[in-house]
């Protein structure tokens, strides 16, 4: 296992927003620098959340709900909840977003055969 440098901000960001101690937290950093995946694993919005908030010196990762902002050498910098509307299905009939999709496939039949 490589050697993870923790900043002092990260965890503190940590330990208030995920309730864990200082060993958990440290866990934590280093299970998001394995294993988080970063803008180029992703499509669409997602992607371009993930590239808006990274830079030339640091990246941005999903892991566990949460986004972390990773330093050159993986100390996580800071950590906040992805949004709500992260990787969620969006239904669209032509470029009209379709917002009751249960109510949409009694009104079409050819689509109650896929819900």
């Amino acid at each position: 296992m490589e050697y993870f440098n923790y900043t002092y901000h990260g965890m503190e960001r940590t330990k208030e927003r995920l309730g864990l101690k200082f060993r958990d937290a440290c866990r934590r950093h280093e299970l998001a620098a394995e294993r988080g995946k970063g803008s180029e694993c992703f499509k669409g919005m997602e992607r371009e959340y993930l590239k808006t908030r990274s830079s030339d010196d640091h990246r941005a990762v999903a892991f566990d709900g949460n986004c972390y902002i990773l330093g050159v050498d993986n100390a996580v910098i800071t950590i906040f909840p992805l949004p709500s509307w992260w990787m969620k299905k969006k239904n669209y009939n032509g470029k009209e977003r379709i917002r009751n999709i249960k109510k949409y496939c009694n009104m079409n039949y050819s689509m109650s055969a896929v819900y």
